[in-house]
């Protein structure tokens, strides 16, 4: 009886060690992210909702990420963000180009879907939130984030995009971890 005691004993600190030291992360990492934490990004032609939903979404990045995360509108920037009628089924989409040696993207574009916004006004959606939410996923992608598929993060390609529009606290830590 005594060595049954013992043995549960030590069974159950071996558990409470072991499952005390691991990190359970909520965020995957993207290998094809931007090459630098400080980007500077061109708004081609995005009417004053757009607009203003890329501005949010970017300011949205640089709270409570590293002090070399900065993302700045500049018209001289290579990398462009623009919104089009693509008729797919996507928000929003990353694309980057010209990979370095390390495979991160020297360039990048986002793309924004206003068909797929739309369709969600269409069928009775809030869509006040939306874009914004749908420019901070992206931005996501070029701080190294990939897509989840399910969680609370901004990441989650499965997430209420009115009310998840910022980075939490699981993408914050994600951007940490690589940069």
């Amino acid at each position: 009886m005594k060595m049954k005691r013992i043995f549960k004993t030590v069974l159950l600190a071996s558990m409470i060690l072991i499952f005390a030291n691991t990190n359970i992360s909520a965020y995957v990492l993207y290998p094809h992210g931007y090459h630098s934490p400080s980007m500077t990004f061109k708004n081609v032609n995005l009417n004053s909702l757009y607009s203003t939903a890329l501005i949010n979404a970017a300011a949205s990045w640089m709270v409570g990420t590293p002090a070399s995360v900065f993302l700045q509108q500049d018209s001289s920037s290579t990398n462009t963000i623009v919104a089009g009628n693509y008729g797919q089924s996507w928000y929003g989409y990353y694309q980057p180009y010209t990979l370095n040696s390390s495979g991160e993207a020297t360039r990048f574009e986002i793309r924004i879907n206003g068909d797929r916004i739309a369709e969600d006004l269409l069928n009775g959606v809030t869509i006040v939130n939306t874009p914004q939410s749908a420019f901070a996923h992206e931005f996501g992608h070029a701080l190294h984030l990939d897509d989840l598929s399910s969680g609370s993060a901004i990441m989650n390609n499965n997430r209420n995009r009115e009310y998840y529009f910022k980075p939490t606290k699981d993408d914050i830590d994600g951007v940490k971890a690589y940069w």
